[in-house]
């Protein structure tokens, strides 16, 4: 085996996790310096040991969690019709909130400094994902939209799913927002407004298969260009791709009408792409454009319906329909 410092008994696999990690190094940086396509790799990409099971992890859970999360929700009976009347899995962005948890969850047990940076971003996930979930499972489809959800509470005395995920949002991004400003400020405003916007934009989009999925993907796309013109990844992955990477495989199912993205998925991906715009490297000027978007698509939702609103224009419609089976 190979020793690890001058004790011939030890091998990268014995003592603490911390030792461990230093053998696995070592080896790596051995590898590093062959002249092999896979020295070169090491080389190139500068991994360490702690990235690359992170890396194996995340590649492991985008190969099967589609797969377990689709016959578990067949199986449980988690099982809707969609606009085309089939019957297929709802609540398939478990996917999302099940890989964001493990494959973060994991980075910060590797790397117990990280929570300076991934630590919000995982709970903000959680928070969301979970208010969608119980929305998904147990929400009333009787009442539909904001005014649906406050109408139950004053007039049937009945406090919806709905109304819970909206009241539980919206003071989750107000203290995600208090977390980022450090306090009251026009940066506190519009993170609270963001990210408990978003959360509900992507819902009010998700009518379709791919929709929501696709809006996230191409509205996070420029942030994380940004982030990596900046020389950002030279600090580390982006919080963000540990959300896009799922999205990507999740989008390929709902594209093709296979399954519902759900709530748990919609408010999460919204929450998040909020979250994201409401960060400092973010100009305010932007994020007052993000906002002003989000406020208009809340009003034209409460008056007509988004679905509508697309077919009636061409190129709405167009795009649209590169997004999913229409």
């Amino acid at each position: 085996m190979d020793e690890i410092g001058g004790d011939p008994g030890a091998s990268v696999f014995a003592g603490t996790l911390s030792s461990r990690m230093e053998g696995l190094d070592r080896l790596l940086w051995i590898q590093s310096h062959k002249p092999n396509l896979i020295g070169r790799l090491l080389a190139l990409t500068h991994m360490n040991a702690r990235g690359l099971l992170l890396l194996l992890l995340c590649l492991l859970l985008l190969a099967l969690l589609p797969i377990i999360v689709e016959r578990l929700l067949r199986r449980s009976g988690m099982v809707r019709p969609n606009f085309q009347q089939v019957p297929i899995p709802q609540c398939f962005g478990l996917v999302l909130l099940l890989f964001v948890v493990l494959a973060v969850g994991t980075l910060l047990f590797l790397v117990p400094s990280a929570w300076v940076t991934y630590g919000d971003w995982l709970w903000l996930v959680a928070g969301f994902g979970l208010l969608g979930f119980i929305d998904d499972v147990w929400g009333n489809r009787l009442y539909r939209g904001l005014k649906g959800h406050f109408r139950a509470l004053l007039k049937d005395k009945r406090v919806t799913t709905g109304l819970i995920k909206a009241v539980g949002g919206v003071l989750l991004a107000g203290w995600f927002a208090w977390r980022m400003a450090h306090g009251f400020s026009l940066q506190f405003v519009f993170g609270t407004l963001l990210i408990a916007l978003g959360a509900n934009t992507l819902n009010l989009f998700d009518l379709r298969p791919g929709r929501a999925c696709a809006l996230f993907l191409a509205s996070t796309a420029p942030l994380l260009i940004g982030f990596w013109w900046q020389g950002g990844w030279s600090a580390g992955v982006p919080p963000l791709l540990f959300v896009v990477l799922p999205a990507w495989r999740v989008w390929e199912k709902d594209a093709r009408a296979e399954v519902m993205l759900g709530d748990t998925g919609s408010n999460l991906l919204g929450a998040v792409l909020g979250f994201a715009c409401a960060q400092e490297r973010v100009p305010l000027v932007l994020q007052g454009v993000v906002l002003f978007l989000f406020i208009v698509v809340h009003i034209v939702a409460e008056k007509t319906s988004l679905t509508v609103e697309i077919e009636r224009r061409p190129i709405l419609r167009f795009l649209d329909g590169l997004t999913g089976v229409r």
